[in-house]
């Protein structure tokens, strides 16, 4: 009996949490557990309770072999590939969230994901969009201690699902399972033997049960056993090419022993594996020979069934790597864009140095030297656009070459020593190097946007906030015109530079949502550095609003983001953090948050170090160390005005009017006034 027809026991208070989530208690649920538990069954219980209260319904399964395909999992849902070069990451999950929603009645979707933990990263962030922007109500199945992919965590870590923990089943549950199964009553030894067998997981994957598997696959005759290898290594595959490989017959005979599954996706029918454990334990038996002569068969069968639109170009251009036939210089050139266009881009950088070996030309090795470049291999990147310049042979290809290398023409270099005086708190220097380089009229748009990214953050520091905008809503044009860049910051760094602005203008709202709207880009695209520049704006922001509860968790997102990234803006969210915290009156979490501060590493970037101080200080004055505090201030608005800093100097000169020096305070602004605007 397949388990998707077991009754289902044990799981009342699971279902209980499901309908009340769809009462609007939340926004859909995940169900965690160890492999076997149950989530599955419980899962597809969700479709028919959904289908019950009038929600369409539709389900997408993750496993190992799809993981490698970028949307892979959600295929069947999603419209003909079409041509979308110009268009962003962000705009291609919206059209795919699009024609996901769509229909005609209206009716909310309930959408059953399993596996999740196997999503591919584009299919990940194809949730997250989903779930985010509301019109479906998720059930997503995850199994517990394995890695998935960071859409996926932030799905229960975001608290947008409710998570749910599936348990073992009890004793009680195992004798009810035992007797409906098996049509009888089940002595007291058989059940404690289920129950010492399994511990409660009806599909444990232990080393005695991937036995019994393979003892039950080990029944199969010769022709069974290939075709059920090729449906493991290449799953879902599609029934046609099933049938050309091993026969109607062969498949029809799996099929009624419960082996596979054959599932109607779109106009397409798909060959998947009954249960993901039958797949594993196939796999860990196949030499390394056998592999290669299965993905051989998979991507010959696929080419020869006619023309292969370019999802299935990557499954195939995959396949043949896989295989060790690296001889298709153009499948793999045509995988590579597609795998760069949906913004895997390891496999595409796989698939394009595959590519250039196999003589796909100038093309492969400039996609090639921009993956290097965008997964931080700088130093690959530049030796591999060395060879390719030295490769081009007409001015148009020289000059896209040269173009991808200009990082290292003097004026670049000028622009990226005015970043680095930026970071340094050095804002007269950054402004003296950058300022001349972004006149339009003489210099490329390259020199011009790398300068005002220094540019416009340090005008904002500096206190010139009109002049900051400016720059920095020029600059983010310009970027958007130069398309994709080799060795240059995305679009969205620039309007980190316009919330800066707009905050130190006081235009508060306005900041908060350029702010947000960045925040939401770098979600969807799961660009994590740029989640983490605008979770500290959005922290900023909000505490200069004085809503200090909303800006604490902004900063304690920053602060974990920036952590992971091991980059040196965890101080901005530590300091940031204790700040918010202490003036909500959570001085211990404040002090804790400062511990956080103090155990970083030390570093070069101190560009935000007033506004650090600033935290350390108003804890201090809240745990009635005045002298202390005021003492840190005045430290902090000296550094400010020494490096040029005059708008957060003006900040920390405010807080020693707040605390009790307004005489003080007024002298030294009187000074940064003419500084600012």
């Amino acid at each position: 009996m397949n388990t998707a027809t077991w009754p289902l026991v044990g799981r009342v208070a699971e279902l209980t949490q499901v309908t009340a989530a769809m009462d609007g208690e939340s926004g859909g649920v995940l169900f965690a557990g160890p492999a076997g538990v149950g989530k599955t069954r419980l899962a597809f219980e969700c479709l028919g309770v959904g289908a019950g209260r009038g929600y369409r319904t539709a389900h997408v399964r993750a496993n190992r072999s799809s993981a490698t395909i970028p949307y892979g999992a959600f295929a069947a849902l999603l419209p003909p590939a079409t041509s979308r070069e110009s268009e962003t990451r962000g705009d291609l999950l919206r059209y795919f969230a699009e024609a996901i929603l769509d229909d005609p009645d209206g009716r909310p979707l309930l959408l059953l994901v399993d596996d999740a933990q196997d999503l591919d990263d584009a299919s990940a962030a194809l949730l997250l969009h989903l779930v985010l922007h509301g019109g479906v109500f998720p059930v997503v199945t995850l199994r517990a201690g394995e890695q998935a992919p960071e859409s996926v965590v932030m799905l229960w870590k975001d608290e947008l699902l409710e998570r749910i923990e599936v348990s073992p089943l009890t004793v009680a549950d195992i004798a009810m399972l035992a007797i409906d199964v098996l049509g009888g009553p089940v002595d007291g030894t058989t059940v404690h033997a289920l129950r010492t067998t399994s511990e409660g997981n009806v599909l444990a994957a232990s080393p005695r049960l991937s036995e019994l598997v393979g003892m039950r696959l080990g029944t199969l005759d010769d022709a069974e056993r290939d075709a059920l290898e090729v449906v493991s290594v290449g799953e879902p595959v599609a029934l046609e090419t099933t049938v050309a490989l091993a026969g109607r017959a062969c498949i029809d005979r799996l099929e009624a022993r419960a082996l596979v599954e054959i599932e109607a996706e779109g106009n397409a029918r798909q060959v998947r594996m009954a249960h993901p454990l039958y797949g594993e334990v196939l796999r860990a038996d196949l030499t390394s020979g056998r592999y290669e002569r299965i993905c051989r068969l998979l991507a010959d069968a696929v080419e020869d069934a006619g023309e292969l639109s370019a999802e299935d170009a990557l499954r195939v251009a995959v396949w043949r790597l896989e295989s060790g036939d690296t001889e298709h210089a153009g499948l793999l050139m045509i995988a590579a864009q597609q795998a760069a266009f949906s913004f895997d881009f390891p496999l595409a950088r796989r698939l394009a140095r595959a590519a250039w070996d196999a003589g796909a030309g100038i093309e492969a090795g400039h996609l090639l030297g921009g993956m290097l470049d965008t997964l931080g291999e700088h130093d690959a990147a530049e030796e591999v656009l060395r060879v390719v310049e030295a490769e081009a042979h007409t001015d148009e290809e020289r000059a896209r070459i040269s173009e991808a290398r200009v990082a290292n023409l003097r004026a670049e270099l000028t622009g990226q020593r005015a970043i680095h005086a930026l970071f340094a708190a050095d804002m007269g220097e950054a402004l003296a190097l950058g300022e001349p380089l972004v006149d339009e009229t003489q210099y490329p748009g390259r020199v011009v946007v790398k300068a005002a990214l220094a540019v416009g953050t340090a005008l904002a520091l500096a206190g010139r906030t009109s002049d900051a905008i400016r720059v920095a809503d020029r600059a983010f044009e310009l970027r958007i015109e130069l398309g994709n860049q080799v060795q240059m910051a995305g679009p969205g760094v620039y309007l980190v530079a316009r919330a800066l602005a707009l905050a130190e203008a006081g235009r508060l709202e306005e900041a908060e949502a350029t702010a947000r709207a960045g925040y939401d880009g770098a979600v969807e695209s799961q660009v994590l550095e740029g989640q983490g520049w605008f979770t500290v704006m959005l922290g900023r922001t909000c505490l200069l609003q004085g809503r200090v509860v909303t800006a604490a968790r902004w900063l304690r997102e920053a602060a974990v983001l920036w952590g992971e990234l091991s980059h040196a803006s965890a101080r901005w969210g530590f300091g940031g953090l204790a700040h918010a915290l202490a003036l909500s009156g959570d001085l211990d979490a404040a002090e804790a948050a400062l511990d956080d501060l103090d155990a970083e590493l030390p570093t070069p970037i101190r560009m935000m170090d007033v506004d650090i101080e600033r935290g350390r200080a108003w804890y201090s004055w809240l745990r009635g160390e005045h002298g202390r505090a005021l003492g840190i201030l005045r430290a902090a608005a000296d550094a400010g005005v020494e490096g040029g800093q005059f708008a957060l100097a003006a900040g920390a000169f405010h807080d020693l009017a707040r605390l009790g020096e307004p005489a003080e305070a007024a002298e030294h602004l009187e000074g940064v006034a003419e500084h600012v605007d």
